[in-house]
């Protein structure tokens, strides 16, 4: 409990998790209103995220032997806001296509896939036994809920689209966090 590295690691975890919370509250509503009405339309668009996050996690588990665990969360952190950015971009552009949103939320899959592995490797690298990891996804699911919560207050449907991904951007860890010494180098 009283470990900043530790709170490093589950912090990370749950602004991950929050992402996909976020993401799983706000997209059914983003394809409905692009028109999307078949629930396996909604369903295999929905897929990108998890699909690109075995994709992720695969990366981590091949090649995560070689980075340190922080190097993979920083990395898995930078595709997510390159691609909920681009979704961003995307959106003020004027390109308001169900393509521009879920292709963009793809990289929460693939980010997530590369943070979640190297985070619990993290939380248990500083305690082998599983009260830790217990600790940090009992964490994980708490604060994720808790984000869903609040975000559930803003995403309608005539903002569905860019408030989805602009909540998702928004609720990123400070960077103080990864200076301050909650990861080790």
């Amino acid at each position: 409990m009283g470990s900043r590295t530790f709170w490093g690691y589950a912090i990370c975890m749950v602004f991950s998790m929050g992402t996909l919370y976020i993401f799983l509250s706000g997209a059914p509503l983003v394809a409905k209103t692009f028109g999307v009405g078949s629930a396996i339309a909604v369903g295999a668009l929905m897929g990108l995220v998890p699909g690109a996050f075995i994709l992720g996690s695969t990366f981590a588990g091949r090649f995560g032997k070689n980075y340190a665990p922080s190097m993979l969360m920083a990395g898995g952190r930078l595709l997510t806001l390159f691609g909920l950015s681009t979704g961003i971009l995307l959106f003020s552009f004027g390109i308001h296509h169900v393509a521009a949103f879920f292709l963009p939320c793809a990289f929460v899959g693939l980010g997530n896939g590369l943070t979640m592995p190297a985070a619990n490797a993290g939380v248990l690298s500083l305690r082998s036994d599983l009260s830790a990891t217990a600790l940090a996804n009992a964490t994980t699911v708490a604060g994720g809920a808790a984000i869903v919560s609040i975000s559930g207050m803003f995403i309608t449907a005539a903002n569905a689209h860019w408030a989805t991904i602009a909540l998702m951007i928004g609720r990123r860890p400070h960077r103080a966090i990864i200076n301050k010494g909650f990861f080790p180098p």
